[in-house]
């Protein structure tokens, strides 16, 4: 179950990313987050990146996990980097108990 949902949500997630990227561009994106309500939400995301980020570093660590990719794929890809740390834990935490 700890790999499903990820699974679900990033594969979905990460085809529209790719396909708003290619269809508006980059810099849409700086558009959307000048003021108002796009300022609001680039914030409230940022923040909880953040917040997830101080919880996945020891983690992965803890686990044999290099949280680097992570930390850096967040900054760059947001939300589906911290889905892909979901699904790599998720294997992890398989291989272990068939060990």
């Amino acid at each position: 179950m700890r790999f499903i949902i990820p699974l679900v949500v990033f594969i979905p997630f990460t085809i529209f990313s790719v396909f708003v990227v290619a269809d508006q561009g980059l810099w849409a994106l700086v558009e959307a987050h000048k003021a108002g309500w796009g300022l609001q939400v680039f914030l409230d995301l940022v923040i909880s990146a953040t917040i997830c980020l101080t919880y996945i570093v020891p983690e992965a660590r803890q686990k044999g996990i290099n949280p680097w990719p992570y930390v850096v794929g967040t900054v760059l890809l947001g939300s589906i980097s911290l889905l892909a740390y979901l699904l790599h834990r998720a294997v992890v935490e398989r291989r272990a108990a068939a060990a």
